[in-house]
């Protein structure tokens, strides 16, 4: 995807993306502006927390905070439209929720991996699910 073709809040390097934030969050007291995101590689999948693998918004965000280096926290204050923008940033580099659903069926055992669907279930699709169900 060409730089005309990002959104406006998105800049791109060969070897990274940076966002820069609609709504700035804080870290350590610091305001944070922008989120420099290199690319995804297998480590940032197999240090996964199991209990994320079936909950796409948590491993989304366990993945952000790995190719930002922000802490999991700071990750959680973004609002929807800046962890989309991260999102969109993440695919353009290569980053699939259905392929990374692919990578962790191959390394859990049968019982757990048939419970990933590798849907493309957006983060905000699944909140607003859990929402109307209870």
């Amino acid at each position: 995807m060409s730089s005309e073709q990002n959104p406006t809040w998105v800049s791109e390097n060969r070897d990274h993306r940076v966002v820069r934030l609609q709504k700035p969050v804080r870290q350590d007291g610091n305001n944070i502006e922008e989120i420099r995101l290199r690319e995804p590689i297998v480590r940032d999948f197999e240090d996964c927390p199991m209990e994320f693998y079936d909950r796409p918004a948590q491993f989304i965000s366990h993945v952000l905070a790995k190719c930002s280096g922000f802490s999991p926290n700071t990750i959680r204050q973004l609002t929807l439209t800046d962890f989309n923008a991260c999102g969109v940033a993440l695919t353009e580099m290569g980053f699939s929720l259905e392929a990374a659903y692919g990578f962790l069926r191959q390394q859990l055992p049968s019982s757990l991996a048939s419970g990933l669907t590798g849907s493309e279930q957006s983060p905000t699709d699944s909140t607003s699910e859990s929402k109307n169900s209870g």
